[in-house]
């Protein structure tokens, strides 16, 4: 069974945030959350955005039957890569370098579409709750490095 989601992202999205992303704007997005700031990217907009943060993401299955079949619209998406490489100044990829869920090579497959090289998380987990990760000081560190840098 596949589930078609990432429209319906998209619609709330549009309906919770109804401006405009800015060279201002930074995002972040966990799991298949980045997954769907590369959908977000790969539409053309005015500017680029000042960053994006994927952690824990993935853009193919990750083995698992079960969340393959719920990410398929996610991980089957037709992307331009030189087109989200343009529409953010920035992108990081981050991945906990004993993932339960998502493989350590998608972080890499990510990554080298996006031609960047990937952090490694010693010890992350999926970088969630689950992993102790209430908290995550390092990509707060990095946002700020990348407000103070540009501002």
């Amino acid at each position: 069974m596949k589930i078609v989601i990432i429209h319906a992202w998209c619609e709330v999205l549009q309906r919770e945030c109804p401006w405009e992303f800015d060279g201002n704007t930074i995002l972040v997005g966990h799991s298949c959350g980045a997954t769907y700031i590369c959908d977000i990217l790969n539409r053309e907009r005015r500017e680029p955005i000042r960053a994006s943060f994927l952690v824990g993401g993935f853009i193919e299955d990750i083995g698992d039957d079960f969340y393959d079949s719920r990410n398929y619209t996610f991980t089957h998406a037709n992307f331009d890569w030189s087109l989200i490489k343009k529409y953010a100044r920035k992108i990081v990829v981050l991945h906990g370098d004993n993932d339960p869920y998502v493989p350590v090579s998608a972080a890499k497959n990510l990554a080298k579409k996006l031609d960047i090289d990937p952090i490694f998380i010693k010890g992350g987990g999926h970088l969630n709750a689950e992993a102790g990760y209430t908290k995550f000081p390092y990509l707060l560190d990095l946002i700020r490095e990348t407000i103070d840098r540009e501002a």
